[in-house]
């Protein structure tokens, strides 16, 4: 299926109070690397990325559509107990939906008879058993040109962390995943990811086209008319389109002005689109607290960062909030700067307190903005250019020889809620309750190839992680009185697969293969496993776990 919404930064590990906020496993979404992490010595706060590269935190960023449905579809336990299964796309109840109802929420012309059987003989019937990418982009574009619509560029990137395809805005770039032009997706489902994509490329030309009949654009748009729609675009999605997609786009339309009927959608769209980049926000935000709380560690960090936020070279918003600086924070910074100014001795600062006293005041507002990202992270599927790209996507799917599939009668609450099919009552019991969903996988581009699995079985559950997963183990999972609720995460990046103690009450213990002793991991640390070893959760009766098919880790021996 395509992709997903909001990037999460490790956030299933901090979501209780004794929980620590996350350190080693901060996406490079949120921090460049190759940057000194000392406050003192940085030039600016950290950047965050997409799958495609690097962009400056204070530069709008492509908006990407579809970036949670991997939430959505792989990372929701049917059972709240277990382990996150691996492939929900057949409980989707979308896929049992009449196409009546499909195609009145999908509310695109892209949805219609005649276009999804045009997208069937100009696409999907040139995909079987594989096919170029360039001659994908070309059938694709012939096919939105038929449409009315401006072309876009297909890329194929080798891991999308999870996510099957992505519409990024900025340059209308569809993103696949390069081994599904190999014929590894069925067809059916590569052309509905690929369909699902082109239709948040419709409904952002909408939004072009009404910004641009809002700016007065008549025949070719003067520059000082692109600046206008590129502000008023950004202002409703935290995106910038590039000048060549907004003339790509009105060159399309032919001066043809919306009716009434499509500036109403196109407003409905503004509205989603700026609920999108609330996420962003959310998720930037968390990127800043991350990165302030992992190099507080660094000697005379707390200073240094006292002294940054004086002087508004980073953000005090975005380290705690619109609530402003807190009173003990406000505090800290008096006390800093009579002991820079000379009006208090040097020896009256301490810097271990002061460090303690900003540790504390970041994990609160990380859990604040845990609890919001949840929060938003659920509602995502009711967004209206959501419920418009899935419903074309199912449609899609059938079209291409997918089957309607049976109602699923079993759904849990989380499924229901992610699913978008909860109502407002079950959608408020899990808002502002992120321990219901503390088994999310957290996905990131891990940057290489993910394509073998690390599987293993832990307790009673089967577990599988791709590059970039990362897993939250507590007695949700494995049902003992020694392990806590978030006891441990396991996850795999570049290196290999490794484990983490949640600072857990009884610890979490390693023994090397050969060896005859358990040795407690030190909290947060990231040690990587080899064959053979075997962890213990929480004292000596704790339960035992020694994962099979383990990869060495690179570099290790």
């Amino acid at each position: 299926m395509a992709g997903g919404k909001d990037r999460s930064v490790g956030e299933a590990k901090a979501s209780t109070g004794n929980k620590e906020i996350p350190k080693d496993d901060v996406a490079q979404s949120h921090v460049a690397p190759g940057k000194d992490r000392a406050v003192h010595e940085r030039d600016e706060v950290p950047r965050t990325s997409d799958d495609n590269g690097a962009k400056s935190q204070d530069t709008p960023k492509s908006v990407d559509r579809d970036s949670a449905e991997s939430q959505a579809g792989d990372a929701v336990d049917t059972d709240p107990r277990g382990l996150p299964t691996r492939d929900l796309a057949d409980r989707d109840p979308i896929r049992s939906m009449d196409e009546q109802s499909l195609t009145a929420q999908a509310n695109t012309g892209l949805a219609s008879v005649e276009a999804l059987e045009s997208f069937q003989k100009q696409v999907v019937s040139h995909i079987e058993g594989g096919t170029s990418l360039d001659q994908l982009e070309s059938d694709v574009n012939e096919f939105l040109k038929s449409q009315g619509l401006p072309p876009v560029t297909m890329r194929a990137s080798r891991d999308l962390g999870g996510d099957t395809a992505k519409y990024l805005s900025e340059q209308s770039i569809v993103l696949i995943r390069e081994a599904d032009l190999t014929g590894i997706a069925r067809r059916e489902e590569l052309a509905a990811s690929v369909m699902h994509e082109l239709v948040h490329s419709e409904q952002d030309s909408l939004v072009i086209l009404k910004q641009a009949q809002e700016a007065g654009v008549q025949g070719a748009p003067t520059d000082v008319q692109i600046e206008s729609i590129q502000e008023k675009y950004r202002l409703r999605s935290d995106s910038v389109p590039s000048k060549d997609h907004i003339k790509a786009v009105l060159a399309a339309r032919k001066g043809v002005p919306l009716s009434p009927d499509e500036l109403s959608r196109a407003s409905t769209l503004e509205l989603s689109f700026a609920d999108l980049a609330s996420g962003g926000r959310l998720e930037r935000e968390s990127g800043v607290v991350v990165w302030v709380n992992e190099i507080l560690d660094d000697p005379g960090a707390a200073s240094a960062l006292l002294n940054r936020v004086s002087k508004g070279e980073i953000s005090a918003e975005d380290l705690f909030g619109k609530a402003g600086v807190p009173a003990d924070v406000k505090r800290l910074l008096d006390d800093y700067a009579a002991v820079s100014e000379g009006r208090k001795d040097r020896a009256s600062w301490n810097e271990a307190e002061a460090k303690a006293a900003l540790k504390a005041t970041l994990q609160k507002r990380w859990e604040e903005l845990f609890a919001e990202r949840q929060a938003h992270r659920l509602q995502y599927r009711y967004r209206p250019h959501e419920l418009e790209a899935f419903a074309a996507h199912e449609l899609a799917r059938r079209q291409a020889g997918g089957q309607v599939a049976q109602a699923p009668t079993d759904l849990t609450i989380e499924e229901r809620v992610l699913f978008g099919v909860a109502d407002a009552r079950e959608l408020d019991a899990l808002v502002g309750k992120p321990g219901r969903l503390d088994l999310l996988l957290n996905k990131h581009d891990g940057g290489a190839d993910s394509s073998a699995a690390f599987t293993s079985r832990i307790g009673d559950r089967d577990i599988s992680l791709d590059l970039g997963q990362k897993l939250i183990v507590g007695n949700t999972v494995i049902q003992n009185e020694n392990v806590d609720k978030y006891h441990m995460a396991i996850g795999r990046d570049q290196n290999g697969v490794y484990v983490q103690d949640l600072k857990a009450k009884g610890g979490t213990w390693l023994r090397r293969k050969g060896q005859t002793d358990f040795g407690r991991l030190e909290p947060a640390d990231k040690v990587y496993l080899r064959p053979g070893d075997t962890i213990r959760l929480g004292g000596k009766s704790g339960p035992e776990w020694t994962p099979e098919g383990l990869p060495m880790p690179d570099g290790r021996k």
